[in-house]
């Protein structure tokens, strides 16, 4: 487990670098072309986030875009980061301030009518993209998705 300090506090190479933005969801660093991290935050019991990242039917993550509008800086950065095929580190809030990190979580695709992409974590489906394919939709509901012990119902993310 990392506090939220600790990530908005790191240092590399020599330089602060913080992973985690104070009051963000998704962090995109000046200095990169796409998105760094992304992060949901902890819910106590009987609270509500501020946005509802949930599994899927299809036991995908579905991670919620920045607002409603799909060229915010921050889903633009979402999008730069799955279209260059790049991983995301995930921090999931499993106490007031303390994150569980989980890398890499890759997004496979956006679903933009829903307002929101869809991720997976680890590596079992990096390379899987959405498409028109019937083998990709069979893999899509069939395959096994490796949540590195991460669920997003509140229930078990308390400690």
């Amino acid at each position: 487990m990392i506090s939220s300090d600790e990530l908005r506090d790191f240092v590399y190479p020599g330089e602060r670098l913080p992973i985690l933005d104070a009051q963000r969801g998704i962090r995109k660093p000046a200095a990169l072309s796409a998105a760094l991290s992304i992060r949901t935050v902890y819910r106590p019991e009987g609270a509500a986030r501020p946005y509802e990242d949930a599994e899927g039917a299809d036991g995908l993550i579905r991670y919620e875009w920045r607002g409603d509008d799909p060229e915010h800086p921050e889903n633009r950065a979402l999008r730069s980061a799955m279209t260059q095929g790049l991983p995301l580190s995930w921090f999931f809030g499993v106490g007031p301030g303390v994150y569980k990190p989980i890398f890499p979580v890759h997004l496979l695709w956006e679903e933009p009518q829903d307002q929101q992409f869809v991720l997976s974590v680890g590596d079992d489906l990096a390379d899987l993209r959405q498409s028109d394919s019937p083998t990709e939709a069979y893999l899509r509901r069939t395959s096994p998705v490796r949540r590195n012990g991460v669920s997003t119902n509140p229930s078990s993310a308390r400690r």
